[in-house]
């Protein structure tokens, strides 16, 4: 055997480890996206740009200049539109049937409920507020992201302010795993 075929076979093997190197990589790649499709894993960043603007479904008491501002400094994004949804309910009847009302006062098609991008000011009554993630979960398919206020300690008037940005179907996500 004389060095040319010995160069030849050594640059045939480095040539295969390169590849199956590469290969292997591609395949992780692959595994991971099919993962997260399969999960439907949501950051709790919001993306900025190349995306249509972040829109509020407010729920609950309008939203105050100084809490919006909160909002826009901790999405490093300014706010689209702020859609105010009058919550009321008979305590005396079903939730159910207004729940779904209430949803449709909004009038998003089902693309829109799916591919929005929405922050949510949930009710402060806790049973408006299950019923309503329910309904919003089955137009969007994932539990959306929704506001945490909290009163500002110190202020004469009831005020509020941003608490954090709570991410449900991450917080949901990462609850599957000790299934």
């Amino acid at each position: 055997m004389d060095i040319l075929s010995i160069l030849v076979a050594l640059a045939t093997i480095i040539a295969g480890v390169f590849a199956a190197i590469q290969l292997a990589e591609w395949l992780r790649d692959w595994r991971q996206t099919r993962i997260r499709m399969k999960t439907r894993t949501y950051t709790s960043e919001i993306p900025a740009t190349g995306s249509e603007p972040l829109k509020i479904l407010n729920f609950s008491h309008p939203l105050e200049d100084q809490t919006l501002r909160q909002i826009e400094e901790e999405i490093k994004q300014p706010i689209g539109k702020i859609i105010e949804v009058n919550t009321h309910f008979d305590d005396n009847r079903s939730f159910k049937p207004p729940t779904k009302k209430l949803v449709e006062k909004i009038d998003f098609t089902p693309q829109e409920w799916q591919q929005g991008r929405f922050l949510v000011n949930l009710p402060g009554f806790a049973p408006i507020a299950a019923a309503l993630l329910s309904e919003l979960h089955g137009r969007m398919g994932h539990f959306p992201t929704i506001l945490r206020l909290r009163t500002l300690k110190g202020s004469a008037a009831q005020t509020y302010e941003l608490a954090e940005i709570l991410n449900l179907q991450e917080i949901r996500d990462d609850a599957r795993k000790t299934r």
